[in-house]
């Protein structure tokens, strides 16, 4: 995670019965650096 910032990603999928009704991506970075060069 430190040494490949970006490359740390997650799929939330929100169901209502058999119905999908949010997708949700998101990728995450714990490099120290990375607050200040936020582009993502």
């Amino acid at each position: 995670m430190i040494r490949s910032p970006w490359e740390t990603k997650s799929d939330s999928f929100y169901f209502v019965g058999d119905t999908l009704i949010m997708h949700n991506k998101a990728e995450y970075s714990y490099s120290d650096d990375d607050w200040l060069y936020n582009v993502h």
